[in-house]
């Protein structure tokens, strides 16, 4: 069962700009409470950009924002046994929350310069959010370039020798082979989910792809009979209505693809006609495998 989410609070514009955005982000700045002295901070912080640059500050705040915040992010996922580095899109409201917890952080860093510095000179100063090269997206470039593309340990080997070295490639090439169709094997066998003793009407049967949603397609046959051509898995869970018939009803889940990293995968959960939960399993397969679940209705 999901925990319970808290619930959002309702934050109020800033009294100067009456802008939400800078609300949030002297509440960011805050710090023990003294939420006075964080907006003395921001609001000099503005000040002292417009005098320099004869410009609207708060433009220029959420041009800086705009240029710090990530539009990616890369999470974690089990795929096939392996776990992945999976870029996904950031919330927008998340992008603010780094881009502003980056820009504080970097502000700090400097040591004896308050937030509102005026050195335009320094690489954490407010003035160069506006520029392209600003150290914030600098970080972020670094940021990102290590969890898109980790730093591999680099096994130190003698140098080689050109005599033959096309073997030692082949041989490397085919144990990759090797490894490879192993992995695609294990997946081109029907599973069998279960069986499940139902006197109901009819059971309710909930699919999602529980790994990284890559476009798998499946199709759902009873007693060979399609009853469902094709469904697209997403990560948000699809819920079907199934009538059971007196008898053993044999409900098949037909691997249509892939995705665009395989194996198929999905996780299956049923209910029966009051809502309780009677099954639920998951399945990685092949294009053109099955899973098969058995409903057995008295």
């Amino acid at each position: 069962m999901r925990r319970r989410r808290p619930e959002r609070r309702t934050i109020l514009p800033d009294t100067k700009y009456d802008d939400l955005a800078v609300a949030k982000f002297i509440n960011y700045i805050m710090d023990s409470g003294k939420k006075g002295v964080a907006e003395k901070i921001f609001y000099g912080a503005m000040d002292i950009i417009q005098s320099k640059t004869k410009s609207d500050g708060i433009k220029i705040f959420k041009k800086g924002i705009e240029n710090t915040s990530p539009s990616v992010e890369v999470k974690s996922r089990r795929i096939g046994g392996a776990t992945y580095q999976v870029p996904i899109e950031v919330p927008r409201k998340r992008a603010f929350y780094l881009a502003a917890l980056w820009i504080i952080k970097a502000s700090n860093s400097s040591s004896g310069k308050p937030l509102s510095t005026s050195d335009s000179k320094s690489k954490n100063s407010l003035l160069n959010l506006k520029k392209k090269e600003n150290p914030f997206l600098k970080k972020l470039e670094e940021k990102n370039k290590k969890n898109f593309f980790p730093d591999a340990k680099v096994e130190k080997k003698r140098p080689e020798r050109f005599i033959n070295s096309n073997g030692f490639y082949l041989s490397r090439l085919n144990k990759k082979e090797s490894e490879s169709t192993k992995n695609v094997n294990q997946f081109k066998v029907d599973i069998f989910l279960g069986e499940i003793r139902n006197d109901g009407e009819y059971v309710n049967i909930v699919l999602r792809d529980h790994e990284y949603p890559d476009g798998d397609l499946i199709k759902i046959q009873v007693n060979e009979e399609v009853v469902m051509p094709a469904i697209l898995l997403t990560e948000k869970a699809k819920g079907f209505k199934l009538d059971l018939k007196s008898g053993f009803n044999v409900v098949d889940f037909v691997a249509l693809n892939q995705g665009s990293s395989g194996p198929n995968t999905a996780e299956i959960i049923v209910y029966d006609d009051q809502g309780k939960l009677v099954g639920t399993n998951r399945w990685n397969l092949a294009t053109g495998v099955k899973a098969t679940y058995i409903i057995y209705k008295n």
